[in-house]
């Protein structure tokens, strides 16, 4: 898993609280989230609640595929 620096951290989650994509979106087809703005808040609270913690950078990877899936969709 990778290892994100804090300004690595800090532009994912930047990123994440400026998103204003509504809706639902599937980010593969194992992973469907019904809410991409209760994700992004979700998310965001997981990685600032536990910042440092390399367990939680899972977080952090879902928000960086979903930003790269967002830009590849044109949304």
């Amino acid at each position: 898993m990778k290892e994100y620096t804090k300004r690595e951290t800090q532009i994912i989650i930047a990123w994440a609280k400026e998103c204003k994509f509504e809706g639902a979106f599937d980010l593969s087809k194992a992973e469907h989230i019904e809410d991409v703005q209760m994700f992004l808040d979700a998310e965001v609270c997981q990685i600032q609640a536990h910042e440092g913690n390399p367990v939680f950078n899972s977080s952090i990877d879902r928000l960086y595929r979903l930003k790269k899936a967002l830009e590849e969709a044109g949304k």
